[in-house]
């Protein structure tokens, strides 16, 4: 049961009930990018209204970003396929949007968000809804920060103490959850207003990290959970990552008197991510007691860990330019808490010494099966013999116990092209100021900035018609390290690019980019940074394949 009283403009929301009676379902997606050139994004935000449909829920949130530019037509087609969906106007449930950054690339924020208001039928940019006595407030991308600082109060003021109010961002808040470190990813502004309300419950995307990801829920001085993305996970080019690929993630949430339930879908298939162990939040709210909070998990969370048993074989793959080969193993106990595979290379030398190679890191975006398959990216290993540890670890840094094993490097299909390339940089991601480094060699940049390729490479790797690979050490001071990096130019074709990231120490990253240039346009690699800070190139070697 609920009261609400409606005073001086605040809403008094309060609810009655027993322990185990579901007070609200609600659903949550973020991040549709709806692009009319890609049908399939529309089928993603259609299988999330049929997922919400078939679990009844009373209300869902969308948290920004539904359009990959301005679109006005897929503003109209995510009404079109809400009223679909949720045919009967009299059953169809209530639901919350907010616009974001994407939603006006390629017009004023003024018309996108406008526009977005008006077709998608949102009511406002930054709504406020009571929805079964809980209260839920929003902000959009590039509002003032004072509009949720007042938003929050007044839901403060109209909730009895403990009850959850629900905040819909699309930005998360600083140094949440994964990718909010930095500026680019995260809001500080948000981050200091919501410190003063433990009982917010916090819904964002803009990160596009998958709901798999156990650090998609963070607890401190409140709660923050990313609601992951229908579009694609944004891990192409940020070192140790895996190449982007598709994403159907949505999840429903459950309140009741005592706690919060959050399941996790696939909307693809309709099924539930881990139906066995949903993320479940105790209320009121307890930082001290707080299950997902980063000591808890670091303290809680179960490691993965090969058997000594486990045999990891390497094969040789001749008929790829893309991958040249790749390790294959069962794979490690309590699979679900791996986030990721850390590989140590050691090299055999002319007096038969191993000496350190590289670290290799493979982080998944997909849930492990029986059997796992690691692929190396062209560029990375020279004629010799390699010794490895495989060691398997969580979401929280927490290592298992390792595998070894050893393997041949015969021959390399890719030849050096000899040169004596001295970096360009520019500022911008297309226009831009050229920059001039320090006496250490380093460039300081505000915010993103591009490498230029050199023309004659370029014009080589047409004529000769081959792929170009290009290593690359970047050393980053100051800024969100490592850094993510791009090609521009819409002619270029980019198939690897760091999916494998070598570690020669705490600030240097070695990058490797594989694409086919296929005019004499300029092309770049793309240092996309957010934060100030001071890069240095080093070891720069171009391949053709």
């Amino acid at each position: 049961m609920k009261k609400i009283i409606l005073l001086s403009g605040i809403i008094l929301c309060s609810v009655v009930a027993t322990a185990g009676e579901v007070l609200l379902r609600f659903g949550a997606i973020s991040d549709n990018h709806l692009d009319r050139t890609r049908p399939a994004t529309f089928q993603r935000t259609k299988q999330a209204f049929e997922l919400f449909k078939k679990h009844n829920v009373d209300f869902f949130v969308d948290c920004g970003d539904v359009a990959d530019t301005y679109q006005p037509d897929m503003f109209q087609l995510w009404r079109r396929l809400y009223s679909e969906v949720f045919s009967d106007a009299g059953t169809r449930p209530d639901f919350l949007m907010i616009p974001a950054g994407h939603d006006r690339i390629g017009t004023t924020w003024e018309q996108g968000y406008g526009d977005f208001v008006k077709l998608t039928g949102s009511g406002t940019v930054n709504p406020v809804k009571c929805i079964k006595g809980f209260h839920f407030v929003s902000i959009a991308q590039k509002e003032k920060p004072d509009i949720l600082k007042q938003n929050l109060a007044n839901a403060a003021t109209g909730s009895p103490a403990g009850t959850p109010i629900f905040v819909i961002t699309h930005y998360p808040p600083m140094n949440t959850t994964p990718g909010t470190s930095s500026a680019s990813g995260g809001d500080k502004n948000y981050r200091a207003i919501l410190n003063n309300y433990p009982q917010a419950v916090v819904i964002s995307g803009h990160t596009h990290t998958r709901l798999m990801d156990e650090r998609a829920i963070w607890q401190g001085e409140f709660t923050a959970v990313n609601a992951g993305t229908l579009a694609y996970t944004d891990n192409a080019g940020i070192a140790n990552a895996t190449e982007r690929c598709y994403s159907y993630d949505a999840s429903i949430w459950e309140v009741y008197k005592n706690k919060i339930v959050i399941r996790r879908f696939n909307v693809a298939d309709g099924r539930e991510m881990y139906p066995d162990s949903p993320w479940e939040i105790p209320l009121p709210f307890q930082k001290k007691n707080a299950p997902y909070s980063r000591e808890n998990r670091m303290k809680n969370f179960p490691v993965p860990e090969f058997n000594q048993e486990t045999a990891v074989t390497f094969h040789p793959v001749r008929h790829s330019w893309d991958r040249w080969g790749t390790l294959n193993f069962p794979s490690p106990e309590n699979s679900r808490s791996l986030n990721r595979y850390r590989l140590v290379l050691e090299k055999c030398n002319s007096d038969g010494q191993y000496d350190h190679h590289g670290i290799i890191e493979f982080v998944r975006n997909k849930a492990a099966g029986k059997m796992e398959c690691l692929s190396f990216s062209a560029g990375y290993l020279e004629p010799a013999n390699y010794r490895f540890t495989l060691t398997p670890v969580n979401y929280f840094g927490r290592s298992g116990t390792p595998a070894h094993g050893k393997f041949k490097v015969r021959k390399v299909p890719w030849k050096e092209i000899k040169n004596d390339y001295v970096p360009v940089v520019f500022s911008g991601r297309k226009e831009g100021q050229k920059l001039t480094p320090d006496s250490e060699g380093f460039f300081s940049a505000a915010s993103d900035f591009r490498l230029v390729l050199p023309h004659e490479i370029i014009e080589r790797s047409i004529q000769d018609k081959k792929k170009l690979i290009i290593s690359i050490g970047i050393e980053c001071i100051g800024a969100g390290n490592p850094a993510r990096l791009r090609i521009v130019n819409g002619s270029g074709r980019i198939v690897t690019l760091d999916s494998i990231c070598f570690r020669e120490s705490a600030q240097r990253q070695q990058y490797t980019a594989v694409f086919r240039p296929s005019n004499l346009q300029n092309y770049s690699l793309l240092i996309r940074n957010g934060d100030p800070g001071k890069y240095r190139f080093s070891n720069i070697r171009f391949y053709l394949y």
